[in-house]
Order: structure tokens, then C-alpha cells, then sequence
């Protein structure tokens, strides 16, 4: 199953964080899952670091590499198809980068992990 990774998770599942739900670390560890982390879930967490509002233990940069130079999952680039359904979106959510990762989740028909209220209130959208 295709699964495409909400920032909050990718921290979680790495710190082993209480908050990733069980079901959602079974399914990061099932070799027969295809993980994909968004380039805009990368650029929001650089955003963050940055302005010194995100603390992620070894930078953006070893996440990035722990989770996609690694093999462990696919880097996703936004495409125009993503653009194109993200303009269909209702405006139930106005964080730019959380409404590009659900465009994307529902064009590449594919799970979205997230444990957003906001996120899962999208109508079509595949969740855990």
C-alpha cells in the first residue's frame, strides 16, 4: 500500500514518540508498504528549524537522510496534477503545506498518515 507521511510522523515514529498511534508504526515497518515523504513536508520542517520553532534532533538534514537517503522512503516532488487538485480542494484546512500533502494523497491514491483533525476531515481521502 502506498502511504505518504505527514510531518508529525515522520518525528514521532523516529523519536518514538507516545503519540504515533500503534497501527500507524506497524504500518511504517511493513516492508510491503511504499512510503513517500512530500518535498513540502521537508520544506515546512526547514521553515520550522529555522525560525527556531521546531527542535528535531539532528536537524531536518539526518531526517531527510534517515527517511529518504536511506531507502526507507520515496521523496515526493510536487507536480502539476497535485497543483491541479489542490485547487479542487474545499478550504476545510488553510495550512499551505498540509493541503498540498492531502492533493497529493488523493491524486496518487494513496493513504495519507496523519493524525491531524483538520487533515481527516477531507472527503476521499484514505486514512489509517
Amino acid at each position: 500500500m502506498k502511504m505518504l507521511l505527514d510531518s508529525h510522523i515522520l518525528i514521532w515514529h523516529r523519536e518514538d514518540d507516545p503519540r504515533l498511534p500503534l497501527e500507524f508504526s506497524q504500518a511504517l515497518e511493513d516492508p510491503a508498504n511504499e512510503l513517500f515523504v512530500s518535498v513540502a513536508t521537508l520544506w515546512e520542517l526547514t521553515i520550522k528549524e529555522s525560525l527556531g520553532k521546531l527542535n528535531i534532533v539532528g536537524g531536518v538534514k539526518k531526517l531527510q537522510q534517515d527517511w529518504v537517503s536511506s531507502g526507507a522512503a520515496t521523496l515526493l516532488n510536487i507536480h502539476w496534477l497535485h497543483l491541479e487538485r489542490l485547487q479542487t480542494l474545499p478550504m476545510l484546512h488553510r495550512d499551505p503545506f498540509d493541503r498540498i500533502l492531502v492533493a497529493q494523497s488523493l491524486t496518487m491514491n494513496s493513504v495519507l498518515l496523519s493524525q491531524d483533525p483538520k487533515v481527516r476531515q477531507y472527503p476521499d481521502l484514505k486514512l489509517l
